[in-house]
């Protein structure tokens, strides 16, 4: 006998060993985030204590400056002010060596000597920052050389802060506090606070508790001649796995005064400025070469005997930094697997943890600038962004460049092949670290198994009788499919409306069958009484316009109002009763017809707005259109809207149109052009294709009178009962829309056999009141939202018989209060969930086959009785999903196998699993958590 897992006699001891159960399997799995946690603050914690001891040196030193700067397409401007700035400091002598290919700066340069005596010039053949600097020591004098780039600002009295501390006859180098000198961009700002944090935290706990550096920028790096004047060689020629290096002098030139015993400190009262990187591309740009500059250089002093016998500190400092974007990096990992499985209140724990965490660490920065609070989370994801370009400069450390100090044609580049392999191997370093603790959620969240000296796998499924009869399902399920048999449509009569009327509006058959609200007969159909309501079958509203029927009994038709509004650039079509076409429209413009034109047979342009008014039908077919384009660039676009008309397009294509471009309008940001039926009557869309249209409609949302996705069937907001708004869409291709297909509050509308796909959010989208539609036969893919949704108050629809496949999120999603539907026999695959059913109720969910989604089936937010039969439910990351209060669900004989979790529940109650799990029939037959004590799960 299978034994049952979940089986207590005390229901509240239950829950009371559940919770606990979960909250400890919970803790397990965040101790070694927590371990990490403890380790990286307590660093910081480390560095921040030892940095409130730093003091800025005492000394008197007086001696002879020089200021050596290597100059490369530099921006002349720049070039200048930094010249005039060094010069106020009176340097004994500043010596540019400027790369011969830069004209410009050399007669700036020659320019500048004119006006200060120690000014010299070289002008270098050889390529590269480090050959320039070993020329301009090699040519110095001072017995102080101050290392400079030539975009680097001084203050106007840093000279004898500069010099002081050179008193202490073992100080071989120092460098100084950098800033931004102008934090107008985002790159600049982010920039700035990260200089903060090196210049405010690290430099003064790496001089407080160390007589070695990590680095002596070269933003001003100032030396003891004695110290590097025998080290221009070195620095010339270093090299890294047999290649010549380019790039890192400022650490080379640091190390090697390091292993000849002299110390290096920092200046924290003196401040120098830098430009910055002006946008983000060249910032990370910048960070990704600083990177393999570190790695390169820590990893050969890290190997070499000298760090840790004399600076081990340095030492450990550099291993810290070598190992912390990968620690960094477990956060995002974290909040990745929390949201993957659900765990919403962790997610946003550790947001909040990074909001505060961050806020205190750069606490000094917002001393200063207290408005960047605001860029916090940028900052929070530019840390991680950059701990993933650390990891990928370790794939990449063979690529030499520097482009700001040697021609890109002086370089070779990294070859295509290496570069795929380099973004190869962080995708799955970064798919590996999601693995690796997905795999441990799994492992720890797993519930307990019996132990024995034969390991006995214990079952979540019970052989108790089932609480509710085979009777009493079958009477739940037929309740929901007979309350699709009675279905109407509801209008109210208004002045001119007759049944005769009616009948040509929404095309209908059989008259005799509508009745006044409450199913009252209508005794006289030639008189129909202003102010009440009417109730027509659903039945009656199928039979979509027919063009050969209207454009053959033209004979008795009146003829339409046609009229151009130049003010508001629209065409409006009036007359009810009559039928028009655009060759009608065309000949009644007479002196406008650039608004309206026929490029060649078939093919025309729309370039105005086009008004159907009421009881007027346009007939878009076949018999004179097989192209029409709808202007939309960025001068503007138009929009197709009857209202209180009919709309037929019939074996045609319609796209918007950019003329600049010759092509479809691809840009949907700026609005686009669109199609909506709005108020009473029917639009049909029958053999045709239908593209690139629609947008937003911000800052209104649906643009200026709603319905400005794409394809659209819209009655207005609060008028659902009074306005009758159908029709269909049959054997069509729907695509690259901004929505590919959207209704609101429509009653009956067909949508049958067609393919909506790479449309920017929705496939096919019902949304509020949408009534009654059938949703057949369609494939609906690769969309940037969900397949097929129907949301808030969509009622008695059949989605049936549809394939919806690799969306961006779910296949079929059912969305608030959207009740008493029939989801059957579709295929859904390749989505984030397969069929998910949010805060609705009293739906029928049978015989679809759903497979390779991350759930098969979700049901959270009070979702309750819906029942759940014989679906295929295969290979998904998890089969069912019962959450966030899901209650008195039925699932009846569904195949949920090879899935990695059969079942899970968490926070849902009163549901009944009823021959749809096997014992060991998926990876984990059942995560069950808190609160589940009523669940049955039951052969």
């Amino acid at each position: 006998m299978v034994l049952a897992v979940f089986r207590y006699k005390n229901a509240n001891s239950k829950k009371m060993n559940e919770e606990l159960i979960r909250y400890w399997n919970m803790v397990i799995f965040f101790i070694p985030l927590g371990l990490v946690g403890i380790w990286r603050w307590s660093i910081w914690l480390v560095k921040k204590s030892i940095s409130f001891f730093y003091r800025d040196p005492n000394g008197n030193f007086y001696s002879t400056l020089s200021i050596v700067t290597p100059v490369y397409n530099e921006d002349p401007e720049m070039f200048r002010l930094a010249l005039e700035s060094w010069k106020l400091n009176s340097p004994n002598e500043i010596i540019a060596v400027v790369d011969q290919s830069n004209s410009e700066l050399i007669k700036l340069f020659e320019n500048f000597a004119a006006d200060f005596v120690g000014a010299k010039l070289i002008v270098t053949n050889i390529p590269g920052k480090r050959a320039a600097l070993a020329d301009g020591i090699e040519a110095s004098s001072g017995e102080i050389i101050a290392l400079v780039d030539s975009d680097t600002i001084w203050d106007y009295d840093i000279k004898w802060k500069l010099l002081a501390p050179f008193s202490d006859e073992k100080l071989g180098g120092l460098t100084t506090r950098q800033d931004v000198l102008e934090t107008n961009t985002l790159a600049r700002k982010l920039f700035k606070i990260l200089l903060d944090e090196r210049y405010l935290l690290e430099y003064p706990f790496l001089t407080t508790i160390s007589d070695a550096l990590l680095c002596l920028s070269g933003r001003t790096a100032v030396y003891r001649r004695a110290a590097i004047i025998n080290k221009t060689d070195e620095l010339v020629n270093e090299t890294f796995w047999g290649q010549k290096m380019i790039s890192g002098d400022d650490k080379t030139l640091t190390n090697l005064v390091h292993i000849d015993g002299w110390k290096t400190i920092f200046l924290k009262n003196v401040k120098v400025y830098t430009p910055g990187a002006f946008n983000l591309k060249t910032f990370f740009e910048q960070k990704l070469r600083w990177a393999r500059n570190g790695l390169r250089s820590d990893s050969k002093v890290l190997l070499s005997g000298w760090i840790w016998k004399d600076h081990k500190i340095l030492a450990l400092y550099m291993l810290d930094k070598m190992v912390a974007p990968i620690a960094l990096l477990l956060g995002p990992v974290y909040l990745g697997v929390s949201l993957y499985f659900g765990h919403w209140e962790i997610a946003v724990i550790i947001l909040a943890w990074w909001l505060v965490s961050r806020t205190i660490k750069i606490l000094p920065h917002l001393k200063e600038k207290p408005a960047d609070i605001f860029l916090l989370p940028v900052y929070i994801l530019m840390t991680y962004v950059m701990a993933v370009i650390k990891i990928y400069a370790f794939f990449t450390l063979d690529k030499q460049g520097w482009i700001t100090r040697w021609d890109a044609a002086r370089l070779n580049g990294l070859p295509l092949f290496r570069q795929l392999v380099a973004f190869l191997l962080i995708i799955l370093f970064i798919g590996g670290y999601f693995f690796a603790v997905g795999s441990y959620y799994n492992n720890v969240s797993s519930p307990p198994l019996a132990k024995t000296k034969t390991k006995i796998f214990v079952s979540v499924i019970s052989e108790e009788p089932r609480l509710i009869s085979n009777n009493e399902l079958l009477q739940k399920r037929n309740a929901t499919l007979a309350s699709k048999s009675d279905a109407y449509g509801f209008y109210l009569i208004r002045p001119g409306d007759s049944l005769s009327v009616l009948q040509k509006r929404f095309n209908l058959g059989n008259i005799t069958s509508i009745m006044y609200a409450g199913k009252v007969p209508i005794k006289n159909i030639n008189r129909i009484l202003v102010g009440e309501k009417i109730m027509i079958p659903v039945t009656e509203l199928l039979r979509p316009l027919d063009a050969n029927n209207l454009l053959s009994n033209e004979f008795g038709q009146r003829p339409p109002l046609i009229s151009f509004n130049k003010n508001s650039n629209t065409i409006y079509i009036k007359g009810g009763g009559s039928v028009v076409t655009l060759t009608k429209i065309r000949t009644a413009l007479q002196n406008n017809k650039d608004m309206l034109e026929e490029q060649k047979p078939g093919e025309w342009i729309l370039r105005s707005n086009l008004y159907i008014g009421k009881n007027v039908t346009l007939v878009v077919d076949k018999s004179e259109t097989s192209y029409l384009k709808l202007k939309s660039d960025d001068s503007g676009h138009i929009w197709v809207r009857s209202q209180g008309g009919n709309i037929l397009i019939s074996n045609t294509k319609i796209t918007s149109w950019d003329e600049t471009k010759n092509s479809p309008d691809m840009k949907y940001i700026d609005g686009r052009s669109f199609i909506v039926a709005k108020s009473s009557g029917r639009m049909d869309v029958i053999n045709s294709e239908i593209g690139f249209l629609g947008y937003e409609g911000l800052p209104r949302r649906g643009g200026p009178f709603g319905g400005s996705y794409g394809l659209s069937w819209k009655i207005t907001s609060g008028t659902f009962e009074n306005n009758l708004l159908t029709g269909s869409l049959v054997n069509s291709l729907i695509h690259h829309n901004y929505f590919g297909v959207y209704t609101f509050g429509v009653t009956g509308l067909v949508i049958k056999n067609n393919k909506v796909f790479e449309n920017i959010q929705y496939g096919i989208d019902p949304h509020d009141d949408s009534n009654n539609l059938l949703i057949t036969a369609n494939e609906s893919y690769s969309n940037g939202n969900h397949g097929i949704i129907i949301s808030k108050r969509c009622v008695n629809n059949e989605i049936s018989q549809n394939i919806s496949r690799n969306n961006r999120l779910h296949g079929i999603m059912l969305d608030r209060n959207s009740n008493n539907n029939i989801v059957k026999d579709n295929v859904i695959f390749g989505n984030v969930d397969g069929i998910a059913l949010y805060e609705s109720n009293n739906n029928l969910v049978f015989q679809n086959n759903i497979y390779q989604n991350k759930q098969g089936i979700r049901l959270n937010q009070k979702s309750s009785l819906n029942y759940i039969e014989k679906n295929k439910i295969t290979t998904n990351v998890s089969g069912v999903h019962l959450y966030g209060e899901a209650n008195k669900n039925i699932f009846l004989e569904n195949e949920v196998t090879n899935n990695g979790v059969g079942v899970s529940i968490q926070n849902a109650f009163a549901n009944a699993l009823y021959d749809s799990l096997k014992f060991l029939g998926n990876k984990k037959d059942a995560y069950i958590t808190v609160n589940n004590s009523e669940n049955e799960i039951k052969r």
